[in-house]
Parts: structure tokens; sequence; C-alpha cells
């Protein structure tokens, strides 16, 4: 079976906070969901300090895939792109997922991608999380 990708909520915020939430989603069950963010600040943009949820999101265990600093060239400041993988449980109702950070930042963009048909997500996952495969 071939992995296929799906778009499960992308949106972005450009006022100033300490947190933003997604949209409700519902991700096939047992598969891999990625959270991908990037934070943007004046100086030194950080990773949050928690990534909580509504519903099956409250059980969810987000393990830190890759975190990449950059400068941004539009408008100054610095952004931190991040990329967290979870897997779905085996019974899932819409749930909305919260990121806090412990300092303001100015800007969010997020989005959350559903991957199925791995031949075993909670592997996948480890390999990625290793930088193997």
């Amino acid at each position: 079976m071939a992995r296929t990708r799906a778009n499960l909520t992308r949106s972005s915020n450009d006022t100033d906070g300490t947190s933003f939430t997604t949209a409700s989603i519902s991700p096939t069950t047992s598969s891999l969901v990625l959270l991908c963010i990037v934070a943007h600040k004046a100086v030194s943009p950080e990773a949050p300090s928690s990534i909580t949820g509504t519903n099956w999101a409250n059980g969810l265990t987000w393990t830190l895939v890759d975190s990449v600093d950059s400068a941004n060239v539009d408008d100054g400041g610095f952004a931190k792109h991040l990329m967290y993988s979870a897997v779905a449980p085996s019974s899932v109702t819409g749930g909305t997922i919260t990121v806090t950070f412990s300092s303001t930042h100015e800007k969010f963009v997020w989005h959350v991608e559903n991957i199925v048909n791995t031949p075993t997500d909670e592997v996948l996952q480890s390999k990625a999380v290793a930088g193997i495969g």
C-alpha cells in the first residue's frame, strides 16, 4: 500500500500572543499525525511550553521530530520551524490542538497532516524521531 497524506488543517495568526488553537480535526484512527509550526519573534523564538487538545487530542503524546531556526529576511526577526509527530488513537472524535509558548510571539503558522497506510505508524514515527530511513 502506498502512503497517503491529507491536510487536516492549516492557518496562521499574526496577532501577538502566547498560544494558538487549530480548527477541529479528525485524523484516521491509529494513523501518524504531523504538527508543523513556524513561530516568529524579534529575537530568540522558542519551542512550545505545551501542546494540549480537546477530546481525543488530550491523550496524544507529541514527539519533536525536528527544529530549525532561521532569520526572517522579509520583515526582520527570527523564526523557529518545528515538526512534531503523534499517533492517533483507535477511537477519534473531532478535537482541537492548542499550542502554548511561555513568551509572546508575533506570528504563528501551522498545519496538521495525516499520514495513512504506513506499514506500522508507530514504527514510522520512531524511525523519523531516530533519523532512520
